[in-house]
């Protein structure tokens, strides 16, 4: 981790901005800050504020702070979102702190009917002239300016939905779609946006993102949507209106390899889809089809329960969950096995989750400073070590090595998923090494020194995550294998 680089992003809520959060946390040291109270992990701060936003940056000595020009349209009060742009880029001059801004010519506005309206180009005509009056003004020595046409992507935290699922919705429901033709736009995937950021974040100067392959208008790339998702293309319609297209306005200069239309769709489309969300990233409150995440998660650790020899769940004394990961899962296995639930393990909430950070020193120094056991419950007993899944295997290697400083008699690990040895190729994942990759499955108990290792059965995986729809499950099971 590049922890030396501290980073803020304002707006890390948004559907772009949580996309750049999640992927510059795997490698730098980020905080993400919010207006109103949407993500937990994230920090709450008044955007109306300029003074408490530029205390906030002196306080944790920010050395990079990350701009997009969507905050201009925040509640559409752009006149004051400028304002407050001006007010940050003096104060940023004056403390040596470099600006990272996301240039995005043509934002979408997307409604909850369908429509959509292509800010700078509608109604929203100061959109352009305010984003190029800011690109100018950060344009400095010290800044990066990053622009794209326009963005598109899945954000599983975000209230708001881009164009490509806001069309699926409205194709699926037979809404019928206006859309505009003349507009020249080149989508870029926000998960690879995001990536580029975070690979040029130490450069200076301006630069592009654009992909000519991606070319399209709203009405072809809503015809496209339709098609992708087997809906009607009759229910789409172009717009009489001829608008000016300004796209040649812009120096494309730079052509990066990004995926195409189709393929950025097959990518959101499994990562909607994603059966790892609902095993570690979803909050328990939510809910799919109706069934909380906590409910389904309980169920998973009663179906764990087959998978252990009825021998070891006699001599277990209680059944420990890591923490916060484990916690619903152990609950259902304790439940089923009918042994104590015991949380020994004992985790500071206010670090960021270890998983998404992509140096594995990092992670294990990051591990033994956060979870802490509490010896006196857990010494001279046998325990049932539950955690969600077996990724890199540094956390459970990690606690089974602080429960042996515990004296503890015996620990087992059980695991409410199948075992995990492939790569997610559609960005959910940041590029660890998996720890079954280099470390056959019969040599985990020696690895973990556990008395013994259980998984969840691939068939009760896949019934379970049917249930939600939540069907993609290649990193467990690999993409040859129907299911």
């Amino acid at each position: 981790m590049k922890a030396s680089t501290k980073i803020a992003i304002l707006g890390a809520n948004s559907l772009l901005g949580w996309k750049l959060y999640s992927i510059l946390k795997r490698e730098y040291s980020i905080i993400g800050l919010q207006s109103c109270n949407k993500i937990d992990e994230l920090q709450l701060i008044d955007f109306n504020d300029d003074e408490q936003i530029c205390a906030f940056l002196n306080y944790h000595k920010i050395e990079t702070l990350i701009i997009t020009s969507e905050r201009l349209l925040d509640g559409y009060e752009k006149d004051f979102s400028f304002n407050l742009f001006l007010k940050l880029h003096q104060y940023c001059k004056s403390h040596t702190i470099k600006i990272v801004y996301i240039s995005i010519f043509y934002p979408l506005i997307v409604e909850d009917n369908g429509r959509v309206e292509i800010a700078g180009i509608t109604s929203f005509m100061e959109y352009g002239a305010l984003n190029r009056k800011l690109s100018d003004m950060f344009s400095e020595e010290k800044n990066l300016i990053i622009s794209c046409s326009t963005t598109y992507g899945f954000n599983e935290y975000a209230t708001d939905i881009d164009f490509t699922q806001a069309m699926r919705k409205c194709l699926l429901s037979d809404t019928n779609l206006i859309l505009d033709n003349n507009i020249q736009l080149f989508p870029v995937l926000t998960d690879e946006l995001a990536i580029h950021v975070s690979n040029s974040i130490r450069l200076t100067g301006m630069d592009t993102l654009f992909n000519h392959s991606s070319c399209t208008t709203l009405y072809n790339w809503a015809l496209l949507i339709s098609n992708f998702y087997c809906a009607d293309s009759k229910l789409i319609s172009k717009k009489s209106e001829c608008f000016c297209d300004t796209s040649d306005d812009f120096n494309f200069s730079t052509e990066h390899e990004l995926s195409s239309l189709e393929e950025g769709l097959n990518i959101i489309t499994k990562q909607a889809s994603c059966s790892f969300n609902v095993v570690y990233k979803f909050n328990p409150v939510d809910q799919i089809n109706g069934i909380s995440i906590a409910k389904h998660r309980i169920e998973m650790g009663k179906k764990l329960l087959e998978s252990v020899p009825h021998s070891v769940i006699e001599s277990l004394d209680y059944v420990i969950p890591v923490p916060k990961t484990g916690i619903y899962y152990a609950l259902g296995f304790a439940e089923a096995a009918r042994v104590p639930f015991m949380e020994s393990l004992i985790k500071d909430t206010n670090r960021i989750r270890s998983f998404h950070i992509l140096n594995s020193d990092m992670r294990k120094e990051i591990l033994w400073d956060k979870i802490k056991p509490i010896q006196e419950l857990i010494q001279n007993k046998t325990v049932a070590i539950i955690d969600e899944a077996i990724f890199t295997g540094t956390t459970l290697k990690i606690v089974c090595e602080m429960l042996h400083q515990c004296n503890v008699k015996g620990v087992y690990l059980c695991i409410p998923t199948p075992e995990c040895k492939f790569h997610c190729d559609y960005y959910v994942h940041p590029k660890l090494k998996m720890l079954l990759e280099y470390i056959r499955e019969d040599m985990l108990i020696d690895y973990f020194d556990v008395q013994g290792v259980y998984f969840l059965n691939k068939e009760h995986y896949v019934s379970s995550m049917n249930t939600l729809n939540a069907i993609c499950a290649e990193c467990f099971l690999g993409r040859e294998r129907n299911y």
